[in-house]
């Protein structure tokens, strides 16, 4: 056990790695960082928290905005 109330191994840290990476670039570098040859398999390491998808719709609004691009 450790201080966070559960066994930590290596293959945990890559699902943190892959989830946190994911919050400051695009899935496909993800997915060449984690040396997977389908998306899909990175999805699976991914795990995006409400705060992610917050962001997001937050960025989206922005983006719009910004590049006086219509809706679609």
């Amino acid at each position: 056990m450790t201080s966070l109330g559960r066994p930590v191994h290596p293959h945990i840290l890559r699902h943190t790695f892959a989830s946190r990476l994911m919050r400051t670039t695009n899935a496909r570098i993800v997915q060449e960082l984690l040396g997977h040859q389908h998306l899909s398999t990175t999805q699976i390491y991914t795990h995006p928290n409400q705060d992610d998808l917050k962001k997001a719709i937050e960025q989206l609004g922005q983006g719009e905005i910004e590049t006086g691009l219509p809706p679609v």
